[in-house]
């Protein structure tokens, strides 16, 4: 699974939930987590790199879950795009969702992000400090 193809399309907040829940998979599974294709790469220009950190942040706060515990969480994310699966909404283009000038993501997008951030916050996910603490672990290991 490394590289995730979503179904969905970005600029919304259902393809940031499915690739949560591909992000939990990998996780679990000792997956490498490899980025993130949007509408399984049948268009051109449906991305804006904003999923790919969204990714690693949920596979981080997934590292530690049981397979049990990761599939309650996945079922809980499926509750929020399964809908759209079937006729997805159309999402927005790079140069919509992110400013060309400074490559940043545009505030529209942010939102939309900080929403499902805050909705995976309150399952149980650390999507600000995981990767913190997944450092730590390594640099203990290593010792």
């Amino acid at each position: 699974m490394g590289f995730s193809w979503a179904i969905l399309v970005a600029g919304t907040a259902e393809m940031l939930w499915e690739v949560a829940a591909g992000a939990m998979v990998g996780a679990v599974c000792g997956l490498h987590q490899h980025g993130v294709g949007a509408t399984c790469g049948t268009r051109q220009n449906q991305t804006s790199g904003l999923e790919a950190r969204f990714q690693a942040q949920v596979a981080y706060a997934t590292l530690g879950k049981t397979r049990q515990e990761v599939n309650e969480l996945i079922l809980a994310c499926l509750e929020n795009y399964k809908n759209s699966l079937k006729s997805p909404n159309l999402g927005k283009s790079f140069s919509e969702l992110v400013n060309t000038d400074t490559l940043e993501p545009a505030e529209e997008w942010l939102d939309i992000y900080q929403k499902v951030k805050g909705g995976l916050s309150r399952m149980g996910l650390d999507l600000d400090n995981a990767w913190k603490k997944a450092r730590r672990t390594k640099q203990v290991a290593d010792r």
